[in-house]
């Protein structure tokens, strides 16, 4: 199975002991993002900040799928597809690995759909 990383960052996949990466998946030039559009600004806020109604419309740069290929995406895209060859980084805490600062490392597992 080949993995290809579409987020704008390398994925640092972590041990099962979350003490050592495993693998380091480099991403693509390319990130795939979704499409959305401001459904409605009516001057809603809230402590002064602007909230805005906003609709997913589409997914920019999704490949066709290939065989014996998976594509790690964001959380954002992978909610946004219905495709089976999308996995997302699993940032739940069992799986993530954090540093001091709370910052993501990596993680231990993906997720797909079901």
């Amino acid at each position: 199975m080949r993995l290809r990383n579409f987020t704008p960052h390398s994925v640092a996949v972590y041990s099962a002991d979350l003490k050592s990466v495993i693998l380091d998946i480099p991403p693509e030039k390319k990130s795939i993002r979704v499409k959305e559009v401001i459904v409605e600004e009516d001057g809603e806020t809230i402590l002064g900040i602007p909230i805005l109604t906003k609709r997913i419309t589409g997914i920019d740069n999704l490949p066709e799928p290939e065989q014996d290929t998976a594509l790690i995406v964001s959380l954002y895209v992978f909610e946004a597809s219905d495709r089976k060859d999308l996995l997302c980084p699993d940032t739940g805490e069992e799986s993530v690995v954090r540093d001091e600062y709370g910052q993501i490392l990596g993680v231990r597992r993906f997720c797909k759909k079901a």
